[in-house]
């Protein structure tokens, strides 16, 4: 595979920062031609430099050419396998590509997968109209499936767990809707104002919520019956001991916020202070 050479803006080529003088614009850096870096992935790769744009498959092929304007669109990969191109330069579009990135369909808006799916329901696409105020849901091959209204913007379609669509909106609630009809089968509510979901993990049963506050180093944890929003269980995670000053109890603004990696089917919490396993 060979990535062809672009026109490029010259702020693409820079080796320095442009300075606002009284008189205008003037750059105090240096012009490199060889300037390049890339984001790599299991399943996407991202090339980007000086006349170089582009977003190429595991198997080599480019799925926008030519690659549009930088902050125009973005690429991302589908758990369920294939590629979204979410177009921002007009209109809300969505340009939906099979794993070997043949284009299946192009549809309204900005239309998703989900954040992990356990695989053993309909491959499930989720997006919002224009007005944020209706969730929109889609088969894997782009073809419609029901239209519901919904209360809450910014619909974020977090997991696929069998026929249920776990969708959260930031700081109100999660949802389990059918993903077959866009009924909505439960609702939990987010008992902190501001918490949002940071990350999310799924047994195939239950789906596991890290949630993070406004409040700096406050977190926590919490297990929902998949099927039917039951609260399992609830815990603070450990945030705000990772990030507090030992010696003078002061919290670091900068430390990092604590994660959730899973390793063979267990899950381990990494904060600045350690690891531990949560079973």
């Amino acid at each position: 595979m060979t990535v062809p050479f672009e026109e490029a803006d010259v702020w693409e080529c820079l080796d320095g920062s442009w300075q606002d003088q009284s008189s205008g614009s003037a750059f105090d850096g240096e012009v490199k031609p060889d300037v390049f870096g890339a984001q790599v992935a299991t399943d996407l790769v991202r090339l980007n430099g000086c006349g170089v744009a582009a977003t190429v498959t595991p198997d080599g092929v480019v799925l926008l050419d030519p690659e549009p304007a930088p902050g125009t669109g973005y690429v991302e990969s589908l758990g369920l396998g294939g590629y979204v191109y979410l177009d921002y330069s007009g209109p809300g579009r969505t340009v939906v590509y099979a794993a070997d990135g043949a284009v299946v369909t192009e549809l309204p808006g900005y239309v998703r997968g989900p954040t992990i799916a356990d695989g053993t329901g309909p491959d499930t696409l989720l997006g919002t109209d224009e007005t944020g105020q209706r969730l929109l849901g889609y088969g894997a091959d782009g073809v419609p499936r029901w239209d519901v209204e919904v209360q809450a913007p910014e619909q974020v379609f977090l997991a696929q767990v069998g026929r249920t669509a776990v969708v959260s909106a930031h700081g109100t609630a999660v949802w389990g809707r059918d993903v077959g009809t866009g009924e909505e089968r439960w609702r939990w509510d987010v008992s902190a104002e501001g918490d949002v979901v940071f990350q999310i993990f799924t047994d195939g049963r239950a789906v596991l919520l890290l949630l993070t506050g406004t409040e700096l180093g406050v977190s926590r944890m919490v297990s929902l019956d998949a099927a039917t929003g039951e609260l399992l269980w609830q815990e603070s995670s450990e945030a705000a001991a990772a990030r507090q000053d030992v010696a003078t109890g002061a919290i670091d603004e900068n430390a990092p916020a604590p994660t959730l990696v899973a390793v063979d089917g267990h899950l381990l919490e990494v904060t600045r202070t350690g690891v531990r396993g949560l079973g």
